[in-house]
């Protein structure tokens, strides 16, 4: 990354997915990003800074995400929904 990043910043959501849709507003504070996915991940969401915001495994219930989803509303919301997967 060209500089860190660290506070409140909005996502855009962009692959169908069942923790969240649209744009999310979430919190970050790291300076390194996921800058290439292997071919078995999927984008889920991006941002101006970060092309891999969230990202799933080969659709399969296993996800990651360059932010802390326990640090802001959008991001505990995205928790809840992610507990709740069958």
């Amino acid at each position: 990354m060209s500089k860190s990043r660290y506070g409140i910043h909005e996502i855009d959501v962009i692959g169908d997915n069942p923790l969240c849709a649209g744009k999310i507003k979430v919190f970050e504070s790291h300076s390194f990003k996921v800058a290439k996915l292997d071919s078995l991940f999927t984008q889920i969401a991006k941002s101006i800074n970060c092309e891999f915001e969230i990202f799933r495994l080969d659709n399969q219930n296993i996800f990651g995400t360059q932010f802390h989803p326990e640090m802001s509303q959008d991001g505990k919301d995205l928790l809840r929904k992610f507990v709740k997967i069958q």
